[in-house]
């Protein structure tokens, strides 16, 4: 599953949720759309470290 970011700055990032995303996990163990965003969080940060 891939994330749509509509925003970002520093402080803030918003993205389309889109129906049937999972906010926070559940019994599914399903990948929730929070895990995601915190994962491109991290791939973007190890990628600005590198430069």
């Amino acid at each position: 599953m891939s994330i749509e970011i509509l925003y970002e700055d520093n402080h803030l990032i918003a993205v389309n949720k889109k129906a049937g995303d999972l906010v926070q996990g559940d019994k599914t163990e399903d990948e929730p759309l929070v895990d995601l965003v915190k994962a491109y969080i991290k791939k973007k940060i190890q990628q600005t470290r590198r430069c």
